[in-house]
């Protein structure tokens, strides 16, 4: 929960979706809780939004079991409420004043449009697009529910033994905290090794303390993220810049900013030049989504 005036997080709650049968469960929880009744209320779903009038859209989590309907969750609890693609709410939260940290050589945002990407559950994508009205307008994007290509013979491999499995590999099929798990256990299968970790925060741990095949895949996985944000970058031509977020990230803070990303963000073959000129960031934020959807919240407000 965040205060309308300030920005400033007043309350939080982690509440894992698998453990409520409905959306409408899940907001009760919580506003029961915090002991409130909100005037207004915005939701940011890991997962596609309808493209309705606020008060008719609906969405759903790609990685979870909840559906969510603005008008159904308006006449249940008596505010309005604004549902939101998760990385709409991050991108809504960058800005001039956002602290951040260069990936790479170049210091300083540009002007123009900016990409917003980073894993977590799923891989989150967003891009924020330069309004004379309102500084940007932010845009939601699936782009981490595209095909996975690979970009080198272990790479192949790996697709090849998760195509046995999983059947369509996605970008976050690999670049995600399932994802990576998802890597480890091929990695470990191409070397021959029994998979000892359980779970993406037990492979990360032990790359960070050089276990021989998470340190692969943490290495790959790093990479991997460069080619999407890379990619990402080209569609949507992002001179304005590219910031990393998401859950994972954080957590290996210096280990990603001594990857190869940056290396694979370039590598584009004749269109090299145009990301060269690209910045990258890392967003030093806890929880931008939090600030975001406060923000998108308050346009809702605010008839914006």
């Amino acid at each position: 929960m965040v205060d309308r005036s300030t920005g400033a997080e007043l309350a939080r709650q982690d509440y894992p979706s698998a453990g409520f049968d409905s959306s409408l469960d899940m907001v009760a929880q919580a506003l029961a809780d915090f002991a409130c009744k909100p005037v207004a209320a915005a939701l940011a779903l890991a997962g596609p939004v309808s493209q309705a009038t606020l008060a008719q859209r609906t969405g759903s989590l790609t990685n979870g079991n909840l559906q969510f309907d603005a008008a159904t969750l308006q006449k249940r609890f008596g505010c309005d409420f604004l549902l939101i693609n998760d990385f709409v709410a991050v991108a809504a939260a960058i800005g001039a004043e956002t602290a951040v940290t260069p990936v790479g050589d170049l210091q300083v945002p540009k002007a123009g449009v900016c990409a917003v990407l980073g894993p977590g559950t799923g891989l989150g994508m967003a891009y924020l697009v330069p309004s004379t009205t309102l500084g940007y307008e932010v845009y939601a994007s699936e782009g981490g529910n595209a095909d996975f290509a690979p970009v080198d013979e272990l790479e192949q491999e790996v697709l090849g033994l998760l195509r046995g499995s999983l059947g369509h590999v996605r970008i976050e099929s690999l670049v995600s905290g399932p994802g990576l798990e998802n890597l480890y256990g091929a990695v470990s299968q191409l070397w021959g090794s029994r998979p000892v970790h359980a779970d993406a925060a037990q492979i990360t741990a032990a790359a960070l303390e050089a276990d021989p095949v998470s340190h692969q895949c943490l290495e790959m996985f790093c990479g991997m993220l460069g080619t999407a944000a890379g990619n990402f970058a080209l569609a949507t031509g992002a001179r304005g810049g590219v910031y990393l977020a998401g859950g994972i990230l954080p957590r290996i803070r210096e280990f990603f900013l001594q990857s190869n990303f940056r290396t694979r963000f370039d590598d584009r073959g004749p269109l090299a030049e145009f990301n060269q000129q690209i910045p990258t960031f890392f967003v030093d934020v806890p929880e931008p989504g939090l600030i975001g959807a406060a923000r998108q919240a308050e346009r809702l407000l605010s008839g914006n």
